[in-house]
């Protein structure tokens, strides 16, 4: 098991290099110059020193050498100075990744609990009124877009109804609206994937022998069909959970919340590439940590993987 891990974690360095590559190489193919920012922004700052503010922000060395420069800070743990805020990357990204991380720890509450839960409940009774209910339920959440599905519940249970605060000091309750927007599309996507995977296995010999055992249906559902069941359901877990970062961009916006997705969107607004790297960075190392996560608990269910 401990080969297993090592392993996968080997796999893992050659997959961050190439993300901090990517990252590197496609901020500077967004429009405009970071440049131009400052000296807008600055009282200080006249057109005279756009090529002095270039070689202070090492911005007039070739691209390769501007790589291998950011790429060393990396590996010694600096992520550099936003632009927009003359501040470090690290203090910025510390100090909105908690409200990020709350936000999406109840998203993936809200993934695991509704999506496991409907995706059984649909299982059970196939065909059924609330089957179908269910399954149509997911379509409509898969196909609506984030920023929509947010605007239509602020208006509907935070304008109307009033029942959710939409803004306000950080609580549970003000959470709950954009962390249930954040989880609407991974839920439906968990259902219908747990759905067709226990119908699979609920036709297979071993199910109809332990209920020729006499066991009851509850034993035979939780013990037998659902942990096999659940071998690509966890795979797509982890793609999902891992989008959830992705998704909190959006949906930090839309409710208008501090978070790491909130700061990105002004990083790039603003052609501040220390922080749209960093922040990108971070996700990405997060994503790959859940990722390999899975991957540990996808062997304890099915040890046949730790032996490929």
């Amino acid at each position: 098991m401990h080969r297993y891990i090592a392993w996968r974690l080997l796999i893992a360095i050659p997959t961050l290099l190439g993300v901090t590559l990517l990252i590197f190489s496609m901020v500077r193919l967004l429009p405009g110059d970071p440049v131009d920012f400052i000296v807008a922004h600055s009282s200080h700052a006249v057109a005279l020193d756009r090529d002095l503010i270039r070689r202070q922000l090492g911005l007039d060395l070739p691209g390769p050498v501007q790589y291998f420069h950011y790429l060393s800070r990396v590996l010694r743990g600096d992520l550099g100075r936003a632009i927009m805020f003359n501040q470090s990357v690290s203090e910025l990204i510390r100090r909105e990744l908690p409200y990020t991380v709350r936000l999406a720890a109840l998203a993936i509450s809200f993934v695991v609990l509704l999506g496991f839960s409907f995706g059984i409940l649909a299982a059970l009774k196939p065909n059924s009124w609330y089957d179908s209910a269910i399954m149509a339920t997911a379509v409509v959440g898969v196909s609506m877009p984030d920023f929509w599905i947010g605007m239509l519940f602020i208006l509907a249970f935070c304008i109307k109804l009033r029942w959710f605060p939409l803004l306000g000091p950080e609580s549970l309750r003000i959470l709950i609206l954009p962390a249930l927007v954040l989880a609407l599309r991974s839920t439906a996507i968990i259902a219908r994937m747990l759905r067709s995977s226990l119908l699979e296995v609920m036709g297979e010999d071993y199910i109809r022998t332990a209920r020729s055992k006499g066991l009851r249906e509850r034993i035979v559902i939780a013990k037998h069909a659902l942990k096999n069941a659940l071998l690509p359901v966890l795979t797509l877990l982890g793609l999902q959970l891992g989008g959830l970062l992705g998704g909190t961009v959006i949906v930090e916006n839309v409710f208008a919340r501090h978070g790491i997705g909130y700061l990105a969107v002004n990083a790039i607004l603003q052609r501040d590439y220390p922080l749209t790297q960093g922040i990108v960075l971070v996700m990405a190392v997060v994503f790959v940590g859940i990722n390999l996560f899975i991957d540990v608990v996808y062997s304890y269910v099915d040890p046949r993987i730790r032996y490929g």
